[in-house]
């Protein structure tokens, strides 16, 4: 063979294999920057420390009642969670940094015989015991302060004889919650009644106070 189409073709092929190469590797970084667009441009949940900044910026208290029909709710007497364990309802007031009341909830204890279980060992010393539900049954027993934000739970008292307790299911049942949004001035601008029902009343006031619009929906 001629050495120059020898050249010829060894060039030929060289360049063939160079641009086969090349076009993979285009093709490799083409991919490789679309998917790194996708998942930028996709939204990032907020971490666990990030939602508890958030919810540190918020104070609650627990109240036995509240004493006056000015708009927001004006809350009374002021209790720990503790304090509730005899109450058939309480409340609880949510404020924000500028200490403004922004959520007023309602709630009541709902209860239904459960009927005298035995039950293993129970904490020594504590007149009334209380329990988590697990599949509808008897779970773990606990303190009341557990019981704060749990939907329902089961409480009791140890019989004479102390081997059986009479069980009660307590459900917590919200009555209404109350919502408030405020103007600079630190004046009332809008309000959410949430009811029992399901049941919304959308309030708006002007920036003295003044009611200007109600809507109610479901």
């Amino acid at each position: 063979m001629d050495w120059r189409l020898w050249a010829k073709l060894s060039y030929i092929s060289r360049s063939c294999i160079g641009t086969l190469w090349f076009n993979r590797a285009i093709r490799y970084l083409t991919a490789l920057l679309i998917i790194s667009f996708f998942l930028s441009a996709q939204p990032q949940p907020s971490s666990n420390k990030e939602i508890g900044k958030m919810d540190n910026t918020l104070k609650k208290q627990y109240f036995k009642g509240w004493s006056s029909y000015l708009i927001p709710r004006k809350p009374s007497d002021p209790i720990n969670y503790e304090d509730t364990a005899n109450l058939a309802s309480f409340y609880l007031g949510i404020y924000n940094e500028k200490n403004q009341l922004i959520k007023f909830i309602k709630y009541y204890k709902e209860v239904t015989d459960f009927g005298d279980h035995k039950v293993g060992k129970i904490r020594q010393g504590n007149a009334t015991q209380y329990f988590m539900i697990k599949d509808s049954k008897i779970g773990e027993n606990i303190l009341y302060v557990q019981t704060e934000g749990l939907d329902s739970y089961l409480s009791g008292e140890v019989n004479e004889d102390n081997s059986s307790i009479n069980m009660k299911y307590i459900k917590i049942v919200i009555l209404f919650i109350d919502e408030y949004e405020y103007w600079p001035n630190n004046i009332i601008k809008e309000r959410i009644q949430k009811k029992d029902g399901g049941i919304d009343i959308h309030t708006e006031y002007d920036v003295h106070g003044n009611e200007i619009s109600r809507k109610q929906g479901r």
